[in-house]
């Protein structure tokens, strides 16, 4: 049973890219990631523990590191979170990876209703 609802999930995602303002970019600032520079942290990649962390995760979607967790491709710890905490929620990880990937971030508070509405979730306190 993963250790977030959909509820909480979608508040930590939202009260964190408001809170950072930017995207998680490679260095040169062309790619996204998971974990970006100066601390930064994507949608997902900002509910994912540092002690779990791990560079072979970046370059990958939702989808397909759900794929790869299904077949054991990550350490046993990893691979469990993925798929125990964050796969019962991929539809809505999916849409908040790609609101961060190609959402310009000055609409990212004109565009995260959207994403609550869409998954039937209450708007946080940071967006009402």
């Amino acid at each position: 049973m993963s250790q977030f609802t959909a509820q909480s999930l979608f508040d930590t995602i939202a009260a964190h890219l408001l809170s950072q303002g930017k995207k998680a970019l490679t260095s040169d600032g062309t790619v996204c990631r998971y974990r970006g520079t100066a601390g930064t942290s994507c949608a997902v990649g900002c509910v994912i523990p540092n002690k779990l962390y791990t560079e072979d995760l970046e370059g990958e979607s939702v989808g397909s590191m759900l794929t790869h967790a299904a077949s054991g491709t990550f350490s046993a710890p990893l691979n469990a979170f993925l798929l125990n905490d964050l796969g019962p929620h991929r539809d809505l990880l999916r849409e908040l990876q790609y609101l961060h990937d190609e959402i310009s971030v000055d609409l990212w508070k004109e565009e995260l209703p959207h994403v609550a509405v869409q998954f039937n979730l209450n708007l946080p306190e940071v967006l009402q």
